[in-house]
């Protein structure tokens, strides 16, 4: 499929803006010091660099037609980082000590994230159709596991009663749209 050059820039903009949390964070000049990365605050400062990108994960729906199946799922995770990005903010905003902008990963593993990123975002301008909506879902399910058990660990750690309570109702929801994305992904796109 070939592409004019205004539509493989957007390609390639909706494509980081699925899968820039791959990326997120790799503008950081410095590795974390032994305290920022033993600091259990950096799970919002994760969780963040995820969401905020992720909340535009629909956009890529501009750029390549997919079954409603795949829509609606799309956009109800898209929803749900939006929702979550609204709600750190505020826990960002009500306690000065969480810092969502923490620098949590060293440049080595930046580095990686951006090179899995570009190698991905190379890989949807290739495909369309069921091919398309496979790898979508696998790329969402990656991230989706990582949500999972980020907020898993972080409703272990926080010892702050109602962050707490946000922590495992992310992880509920995390846990169940990646439930649905399994389903979807078993019924439509493997054989049994």
């Amino acid at each position: 499929m070939t592409l004019f050059p205004s539509a493989r820039i957007i390609a390639i903009a909706a494509t980081q803006l699925l899968f820039g949390c791959a990326i997120a964070g790799s503008n950081q000049t410095t590795d974390p010091t032994r305290e920022q990365l033993a600091d259990p605050n950096s799970g919002y400062a994760l969780l963040y660099s995820i969401v905020s990108v992720q909340k535009n994960s629909d956009k890529i729906l501009i750029i390549r037609k997919v079954s409603p199946d795949v829509t609606a799922l799309t956009k109800e995770i898209s929803d749900l980082a939006g929702d979550l990005d609204t709600q750190l903010k505020q826990l960002a905003k009500d306690d000065p000590s969480i810092k969502l902008d923490a620098v949590v990963l060293p440049t080595i593993e930046n580095r990686q994230r951006e090179s899995a990123a570009l190698e991905r975002a190379k890989q949807f301008l290739a495909i369309t159709g069921k091919p398309f909506e496979r790898l979508l879902l696998l790329t969402e399910s990656g991230v989706l596991t990582t949500e999972r058990h980020l907020t898993r660990v972080m409703g272990d750690e926080e010892k702050n009663p109602q962050r707490k309570i946000f922590w495992k109702n992310a992880q509920q929801q995390f846990d169940q749209i990646y439930a649905k994305l399994r389903a979807l992904l078993e019924s439509q796109y493997f054989t049994q």
